[in-house]
């Protein structure tokens, strides 16, 4: 004889309304861990307003912080993976714009926000600075490795990719040169500028960023 339990049991019905609520739940749930995980952009801009904020907190400097609407990517990834990242958008058929340098330099915290308010200006109109950090150089200096045959040709490698082809008017990029940031501008697998070309530093950083963007405004100008 069957027992009272088994005889009363109800059976489970999968419905169509059922479903929907399930799909409906787990789109909130997925929703919701979207939103609170910061996006690429957004951490780069924190680490880079945290980078400033630091260094005026413990320089006495007022350096600016950046806006969310920024123009600055960062190059990621172990330095080959850089260098072929520089090489790869040197290549672009338009203007491309890399920020050398790092995070602990004075000129370079600068700059940041006179380079990112000079691409908002109408007659640049630039969208994208790429970033460049040089953290492998500064690491191999700190250890002392930076004297060693492997660290120079290893460097001398990784400067040939991106030195295939320089202008006239430019100079080869040295990677090694991280006393002071570096603005460089490719197009067509050519360097066309490299702040490192002025030895003499006749120029200021407003000079150099306005020839550097300066590419961009004579072809528009041309073009008209």
């Amino acid at each position: 004889m069957a027992s009272k339990s088994r005889r009363n049991r109800v059976k489970f019905k999968f419905t169509k309304e059922l479903l929907f609520l399930i799909i409906f739940l787990v789109v909130i749930l997925v929703a919701t861990i979207g939103l609170s995980v910061p996006s690429k952009s957004s951490r780069q801009l924190e680490k880079l307003n945290d980078a400033i904020t630091d260094y005026n907190s413990e320089n006495s400097t007022s350096y600016y912080t950046l806006d969310k609407d920024h123009h600055f990517s960062v190059i990621g990834g172990g330095i080959s993976k850089k260098v072929n990242k520089v090489k790869s958008l040197a290549s672009k058929d338009k203007y491309t714009y890399v920020f050398y340098g790092s995070l602990t330099n004075s000129t370079y915290l600068e700059q940041l926000y006179y380079i990112n308010q000079a691409c908002d200006e109408e007659k640049y109109d630039i969208s994208k600075v790429y970033l460049f950090y040089d953290d492998y150089i500064e690491e191999a200096k700190k250890n002392g490795d930076d004297d060693t045959k492997v660290f120079k040709d290893k460097i001398n490698a990784y400067e040939e990719k991106i030195n295939v082809k320089v202008s006239d008017d430019s100079k080869e990029f040295d990677m090694t040169v991280t006393d002071k940031p570096t603005l460089l501008v490719f197009k067509n697998g050519e360097l066309l500028f490299n702040t490192q070309q002025d030895e003499s530093s006749k120029y200021n950083w407003t000079a150099y960023i306005t020839k550097a963007f300066s590419f961009e405004n004579v072809d528009r100008l041309n073009k008209n």
